[in-house]
């Protein structure tokens, strides 16, 4: 990103004066004349444009200072004057000593008589300190030309709270840095129920969005796999098993981010209600009915591996189906271990991957695909890396 610096003539600061005066600033800090705003989520505005600000002729750039509202991208739309002499540059600066403008040459307005153009700057800022807006003509005879500024700003702040919504999501920054590095980002959030967490992210410029995204604890130690989203499908969301009240980090990146958009994209979760059984041994193994409803029962995402137990009953020997469905999970490598049991003795064991749903068949007797009467038992183990809602069906 280049940089230059311009020397200013004495006469800099009486168009800050003249314009506190001519459009009756309240205070005196020139930092109130341009509208600032951090752009949190879907629903908020930009800041409105400010009143008409004098800009300076080629020689010499109209300085104002903005106070940075959040760490991030900022960025200024310009509304140049109708009846302006000739195009107008804008640029974003960090340094300002009342003659030396420091600014950035990366992505400048400009902008020509009653044209207005928007996101220009794309400048890394930092919450609580001052930056400069620096507007100047490209003609020496624009004596008199003006402009209407507005600057904003998309965080990329780390550990930024997100609250459940459906509609609404949090936006940020795909990039920062000089060389617009992509960010990876932890936002913290606190389920107020326990169930199963939908996250939503959203491209903007894009008709799909992806990216990929980790579940972590407090301490931000990996509870998921890296899971890749895609707004493509269903199969493709990305949902986790959480707790009531328990603290949880997501770690979000993605690389599908324009400069059309301002390199912005969003955020979203939702959680729906969803029972943890607590069924962890044998002796408290849960009833299942021939041919009833499916049982849905929830994984919670810990740094362990967990086990939940179904039992029941084949009072004659006959063709015995049970299913489980984990098409709600996802995961790379992650599994399920489902091991059968005919009271106490080992019948068979397998692996089933997240995303998936099977029927399996068991097999204890002298006939193929038959089995004898007695008590069966189902234990089914998760893997460390694996949460969120299955279900369970005795289907025959």
């Amino acid at each position: 990103e280049g940089k230059m610096k311009k020397t200013f003539k004495v006469i800099l600061p009486l168009f800050l004066l003249a314009v506190l005066v001519i459009f009756g600033a309240k205070t005196a800090r020139a930092e109130d004349l341009v509208p600032i705003k951090t752009i949190a989520n879907s629903s908020t505005s930009k800041p409105s444009y400010s009143e008409s600000l004098i800009v300076g002729t080629s020689n010499c750039f109209a300085v104002y200072s903005v106070k940075a509202t959040a760490t991030g991208k900022m960025y200024v739309d310009i509304k140049a004057g109708e009846n302006n002499y000739s195009y107008i540059y804008t640029y974003i600066g960090s340094d300002f000593d009342g003659s030396n403008f420091t600014y950035s040459e990366k992505n400048y307005g400009f902008t020509a008589a009653g044209e207005t153009e928007t996101g220009k700057g794309c400048f890394d800022v930092t919450k609580g300190n001052t930056y400069y807006i620096g507007v100047k003509s490209s003609s020496s005879y624009a004596q008199g030309d003006t402009a209407q500024l507005r600057a904003y700003i998309y965080s990329y702040a780390n550990n930024r709270t997100l609250t459940a919504s459906s509609s609404k999501y949090t936006l940020s920054s795909g990039v920062k840095g000089s060389s617009n590095d992509y960010t990876t980002l932890y936002y913290k959030v606190t389920p107020t129920k326990t169930g199963v967490m939908t996250v939503t992210l959203k491209n903007y410029g894009y008709t799909g969005s992806y990216g990929y995204i980790t579940l972590m604890n407090s301490a931000k130690k990996a509870l998921s796999e890296e899971i890749t989203y895609s707004s493509s499908g269903d199969a493709y969301k990305v949902r986790f098993g959480v707790k009531k009240g328990a603290t949880y980090y997501l770690k979000v990146k993605t690389t599908y981010v324009t400069s059309s958009e301002c390199y912005k994209y969003g955020i979203k979760y939702t959680v729906s209600a969803a029972s943890d059984r607590s069924i962890g041994t044998k002796t408290k193994a849960l009833n299942l009915k021939r041919g009833a409803t499916a049982t849905k029962t929830l994984f919670i995402a810990k740094s362990s591996t967990e086990t939940d137990w179904y039992k029941f009953k084949v009072t004659s020997k006959r063709e015995t189906v049970f299913k489980v469905d984990l098409t709600q999970m996802r995961g790379t490598s992650a599994k399920v271990t489902i091991t059968v049991y005919c009271g106490s003795k080992k019948i068979a064991s397998t692996t089933q991957s997240a995303g998936t749903s099977y029927d399996y068949t068991i097999t204890n007797s002298t006939t193929y695909g038959k089995a004898n009467k007695g008590t069966y038992y189902v234990k089914i183990t998760r893997s460390t890396k694996l949460s969120g809602l299955y279900k369970v069906k005795y289907v025959k």
